[in-house]
């Protein structure tokens, strides 16, 4: 026997989801033996959409509480509780009857009907708050009411953001049941023909060349909100506003916003053509964002938003972000490809030119010409890194491929001629000085780059090795190595998130290479042994005195104000340093080699 009414049969029976029979065994339940579970496959009606305000995704454009509330509810229908959830996809209505079954098998996005006092008539009786909570577990979507609701029950439904709606008295709840079956199937079948228009527009946009902006500002006009495209690290990619929501505001208030805002899309809810959708609270204005990921190759790539009044959005709004986002998606993945071919030319021909490969003149000027490239007078080489406390091993490779594209952006952004080479952990960039470009300009704005990128990076640290400048495009492999080196100097030696220039690490161009060489430590152990073995012993600082002594180029006066010392207390640990080494400070040999195992402890601590 079928357990709906008979008009709903028909609906049903498309729709393909039958109730459970009593003696199902699934069905009975320890101490809810009223309420069925089960794993619902939706009714897909020919659509596709992934919803998900707070939740799992349906494959179909669903309807939230609130349009039902707003389309299909009497007048008098108060919201009492959960009113957080209105945004909550309904899927099907559902009454709550006194004899099993008493409800079909839920499955999720139900809207339930019930009477206060049909719950004390069942066997036995279930109290309100324990129902909730059963019908929240069972991801039910709201409670339609009619009687009184306790106390208990109305904390359980804010506390879960199940809402629950009082209905005046006197209403038929079957006759309401069949209402809000009709207008769950009417307005599915509207968001279809609607969602239909949007991709239609969509697409033609995308057709006719118009781009990201395009395709923002036609679903801006559609949606009749404003919307904006921003790339995975909220930088503002196309905008278009509506009403009285200006360009530059919104540009400011998106930009006060970014350092907070992250949006915890589950990955199994990532498909590039069926985006899910989450609301965002601004926090301002009244305001809000309804966001969908934009996808492509399985990886977040930027996030397209429509901004309005906080809590309206309806179902619309949903589909038109998704599939606006779907649309950018497709457009984003044509833009890269475009991007990594030209990368591959580019970064092929930097190979050569790193390597020392042969390359004719005439072949160099024209790969230059066509690749966009100008010769210059002179060529400096710079590596980009990202430092080790960055855990790589623990990134997933999205993530490091996103820090990569962040540095990659910074070194255009400061030098769009420069020519780049990716690797798995570091991008190589040639640069190419013009006649009225110095070696000074471009080593400063190597400095700009890294700096901007690490402060992009969210913890994250970069640091660059540069090469000295190479006069021919035959020097330019010896810059590279020069360029490694400088790299690793900065991050070995100097700690990381700064830049190293080949040309001004003087006598650490000897010494780092030689670290682990026992000649080395020897060398430092010998000379300033004795004043480590006395400052652990005595707790003193006699090898700090000796360095500030060197950083203030030998200044009694300089060093005792630096270290707040008297001259007296600083000439008395001074010759205890030379008692100690049997070296005399006044000697420019015995200075050297002071100053020497200084440098070698840089380079072995």
């Amino acid at each position: 026997m079928d357990t709906y009414p008979s008009y709903l049969n028909a609906i049903i029976r498309r729709a393909g989801c039958f109730g459970r029979s009593a003696d199902d065994p699934l069905v009975p339940e320890k101490n809810f033996p009223h309420l069925h579970h089960a794993a619902r496959s939706t009714i897909t009606d020919g659509y596709s959409h992934q919803s998900t305000v707070g939740g799992e995704g349906k494959n179909v454009p669903f309807v939230s509480v609130e349009e039902i509330f707003r389309l299909a509810l009497p007048a008098g229908t108060v919201v009492l509780a959960g009113r957080d959830g209105l945004d909550r996809d309904v899927s099907w209505a559902a009454t709550l009857r006194v004899r099993p079954p008493v409800l079909p098998s839920l499955r999720g996005g139900e809207l339930v009907l019930l009477s206060a006092q049909s719950l004390q008539q069942l066997d036995p009786p279930v109290p309100f708050e324990a129902l909730v909570q059963r019908l929240s577990e069972r991801g039910v979507s709201g409670l339609l009411v009619l009687g009184d609701v306790t106390p208990e029950a109305l904390r359980t439904a804010d506390a879960r953001n199940i809402p629950i709606l009082a209905l005046p008295s006197g209403v038929n709840l079957n006759e309401l049941e069949s209402f809000v079956t009709r207008t769950i199937t009417e307005r599915r079948a509207e968001l279809y023909r609607q969602g239909m228009r949007i991709q239609r527009t969509l697409a033609t946009l995308a057709i006719e060349g118009q781009g990201l902006a395009g395709i923002v500002r036609g679903l801006s006009d559609l949606l009749g909100k404003a919307v904006v495209l921003e790339s995975e690290i909220f930088e503002p990619r196309a905008l278009s506003g509506q009403g009285a929501l200006e360009k530059e505001a919104l540009l400011q208030l998106l930009a006060d916003t970014a350092g907070g805002r992250s949006y915890d899309f589950s990955p199994t809810q990532l498909a590039s053509s069926d985006p899910p959708t989450v609301h965002w609270s601004l926090g301002r204005r009244g305001l809000g964002l309804l966001v969908s990921p934009v996808l492509v190759r399985g990886q977040v790539v930027g996030y397209l938003s429509a901004i309005g009044a906080e809590g309206e959005w309806s179902s619309l709004d949903r589909l038109g972000v998704a599939h606006g986002a779907s649309a950018c998606a497709l457009e984003l993945a044509k833009e890269r490809a475009v991007l990594e071919a030209e990368n591959r030319l580019r970064g092929s021909f930097l190979d050569q030119l790193l390597s020392g490969s042969v390359i004719e003149p005439e072949e160099v000027a024209a790969r230059a010409r066509y690749l966009g490239w100008n010769l210059g007078s002179a060529y400096i080489v710079a590596i980009f890194r990202l430092d080790e406390a960055v855990d790589v091993a623990v990134r997933p490779d999205d993530d490091m491929d996103k820090m990569l594209r962040i540095v990659r952006g910074e070194i255009l952004r400061w030098s769009p001629g420069a020519l780049l080479q990716d690797k798995s952990d570091s991008i190589t960039a040639l640069y190419s000085l013009t006649e009225n470009q110095t070696a000074a300009q471009v080593r400063t704005a190597i400095e700009q780059c890294r700096r901007g990128a690490s402060a992009r990076l969210n913890g994250a640290r970069v640091s660059a090795g540069v090469g000295r400048l190479s006069g021919t495009l035959v020097d330019i492999p010896s810059s590279r190595g020069e360029a490694l080196q400088a790299l690793a100097i900065a991050q070995g030696l100097f700690g990381g998130d700064c830049s190293a220039d080949f040309s001004e690490l003087g006598v650490y161009r000897l010494l780092f290479p030689l670290k682990g060489r026992k000649e080395l430590s020897e060398f430092y152990t010998e000379v300033l042994g004795p004043l480590l073995d006395y400052d652990q012993k005595h707790d003193s600082e006699l090898l700090k005195t000796l360095e500030s002594f060197f950083t203030c180029q030998g200044s009694l006066q300089k060093t005792a104000e630096e270290l707040f010392l008297h001259r007296n207390t600083l000439a008395y640990r001074l010759r205890r340093i030379e008692e100690l080494t049997g070296l005399d400070l006044s000697d420019l040999e015995n200075r050297f080699q002071f100053q020497l195992a200084l440098k070698i402890r840089r380079v072995l601590v």
